[in-house]
């Protein structure tokens, strides 16, 4: 609303604020309920894209950077984190834990909100543990070089599970590009619709002709996104439960994508994490295409 304000007016406004661009959601949220399980969240993505060596790793950098500022503050009587320092880890702490931690357990989107204040945190660390005089420096500073170096070997490999993410949709559009009617639709449509447009063929969100009183594509293609609604690829909420798929591709990720994607956004976090963890890959890979003129639907509305 500030940055209207000065607009409306004619000014130009600074950039805006963290809290500015977030304040939006925190607002949107105050009707969910608190849930302190989500505190578990960032840990958890954090040695799912970084590998348990690597986030053993941080953590003992951190304990050890944060003992070397204790002591680097009592030494010259002063605290050893500023006051700007501490604003930053307070809206570290404040706006991914609250906001998709503690309320929605959107877990991706707090990952990568949290990320810069946490390279701030663990670079004042490694800063704190190499510089500070007192107390061991040279053991300090071992122990700082393998474990830097053990925590970039262990997200190199895990890296190679996100290289290796690659989308069968540009299968899917060739496939139906060479049907007399190519149009193409889905339940969870944004990612269809991105290459259609690509394509520069029509089609979209199955829901959306339903709701106009149109006739829908003929192709109908579902993956992994069904998960949003706890269900694997094969199990279209909006087919009915016979439907059989005229074609059968398959994505290409690992339990990155599938732990990062399919986290539940409500509910229990302990027991989303479960569920999330005991999805059957090869099933979640499916993308399946079906023939809507020989593929009843369940209904004309999402759930």
């Amino acid at each position: 609303p500030m940055i209207l304000l000065f607009r409306s007016q004619g000014l130009v406004y600074p950039q805006a604020t963290f809290f500015e661009v977030l304040w939006p959601r925190l607002t949107g949220q105050t009707a969910e309920p608190f849930n302190i399980a989500g505190l578990v969240l960032f840990p958890y993505f954090f040695n799912l894209f970084h590998g348990g060596w690597g986030t053993m790793s941080v953590a003992a950098i951190l304990i050890v950077g944060g003992i070397a500022a204790v002591q680097r503050g009592s030494n010259r009587n002063e605290n050893a984190i500023s006051s700007n320092a501490r604003v930053y880890f307070g809206i570290a702490f404040l706006v991914p834990f609250l906001i998709f931690s503690l309320k929605t357990m959107q877990g991706a989107r707090m990952f990568v909100y949290a990320l810069p204040f946490f390279a701030a945190v663990f670079g004042a660390a490694v800063s704190h543990a190499w510089s500070t005089e007192h107390g061991g420096q040279q053991i300090r500073r071992a122990v700082i070089a393998v474990a830097v170096v053990i925590a970039l070997i262990s997200n190199a490999v895990s890296l190679r599970d996100v290289r290796a993410v690659r989308s069968t949709f540009p299968e899917v559009i060739a496939f139906t590009n060479q049907q007399e009617d190519p149009r193409l639709c889905a339940a969870w449509s944004s990612t269809v619709r991105s290459y259609l447009i690509e394509a520069n063929l029509e089609g979209g969100n199955l829901y959306r002709f339903l709701g106009h009183n149109e006739s829908p594509p003929r192709w109908f293609v579902n993956d992994w996104q069904e998960l949003y609604d706890q269900r694997y690829p094969d199990e279209p909420i909006a087919l009915n439960e016979n439907a059989v798929p005229i074609h059968t591709l398959y994505h290409d990720f690992g339990r990155i994508f599938i732990e990062t994607e399919a986290l539940p956004s409500h509910g229990d976090t302990i027991e989303n994490l479960k569920w999330v963890r005991t999805l059957d890959r090869n099933r979640v890979r499916k993308v399946l295409i079906y023939d809507l003129n020989s593929t009843a639907l369940r209904n004309a509305e999402r759930k």
